[in-house]
């Protein structure tokens, strides 16, 4: 979709780390202008990001009305508790039936069958490897020298990406289509659930000090290994294959800060409902996940959240 002299516009719900992260990807799209959507509807945005030792600025202004409805995909960042109201805020900007990626850590089934049904876009879940630290308002380090994304269709596994998702695929390194997006959502709830459950019980401020607690890393990855069970059914790779695959993830981003624990830090609202949390959908009993909830949200409540 032409535009001015844009040949496509690519929006964003979610002016933070990951939004900023996306913008940075998509400005090497020769012809792409990125736009941003807050919790007010449209606006500007500006970031300094740090990547593999440079420092990006980000400058971008807020989009017209006409911009907003010549948007030809969106990439939702925001928190998994925010996603529903960031998409009735600004669904009545964006043009009927284009994609919408939901990019948001934890489960957010419930959300996006209500979502489908009240407004029509192509709807998307998606995953992101990226990880940044935060420095001050506005100013993030990525920690990891590449990161990835992948989306793919919800909840119907046969559609087809749209031009414009094949189009960023072909540009982006590390950009993919996945049409068995679900069971990568699933695995990274997996891997959430354990890890950033145990550190925010523990107050551990990155992801490598969970290793010094391997037992009980262990014991909250059983029980979330059983509790996707019974919530979605038998799990495709063995209950050892995936820890190994999770030990491997936390080596591999060691030094990272632990998202969870680092929301908990600034008095911010977390996702641990949409991990952890789950198990109040559940009959089974999860007393380490049970403990681990119940602790981050003790801390969550004193700071009135």
């Amino acid at each position: 979709m032409k535009t001015g002299s844009w040949h496509r516009i690519v929006g964003i719900i979610g002016p933070g780390a990951m939004g900023s992260v996306l913008a940075l990807e998509l400005r090497q799209v020769p012809g792409t202008r990125v736009v941003f959507f807050g919790r007010q509807g449209p606006q500007g945005h500006r970031a300094t990001l740090e990547w593999n030792r440079t420092h990006h600025e980000l400058d971008i202004a807020a989009p017209n009305l006409a911009e907003c409805r010549d948007v030809s995909i969106v990439f939702t960042t925001t928190k998994a508790h925010q996603l529903s109201a960031s998409i009735a805020t600004n669904a009545a900007y964006l043009a009927p039936g284009i994609p919408v990626v939901v990019a948001c850590n934890g489960m957010v089934d419930e959300e996006m069958a209500l979502l489908t049904q009240r407004y029509p876009f192509q709807w998307r879940r998606g995953t992101m490897t990226y990880a940044a630290k935060f420095l001050a308002p506005g100013r993030w380090r990525v920690t990891n020298e590449r990161g990835t994304l992948a989306w793919g269709p919800w909840p119907d596994s046969q559609a087809e990406p749209c031009a414009i998702e094949r189009e960023l695929v072909a540009a982006i390194k590390g950009w993919e289509w996945q049409p068995d997006i679900a069971q990568h959502v699933r695995e990274k709830w997996l891997f959430n659930s354990a890890l950033n459950s145990l550190c925010g019980e523990l107050n551990l401020k990155s992801n490598g000090e969970s290793l010094k607690h391997r037992a009980a890393l262990a014991t909250l990855f059983a029980e979330a290994y059983r509790l996707g069970e019974e919530l979605w059914g038998a799990w495709r790779e063995t209950e050892e294959g995936l820890f190994r695959r999770l030990l491997a993830l936390i080596e591999a981003t060691a030094e990272n800060q632990n998202s969870l624990m680092r929301d908990l830090e600034q008095g911010h609202r977390t996702e641990s409902l949409y991990l952890a949390g789950l198990l109040t959908r559940a009959s089974g009993s999860y007393p380490a996940l049970q403990r681990a909830h119940a602790a981050i949200r003790a801390q969550e409540q004193e700071e009135g959240n």
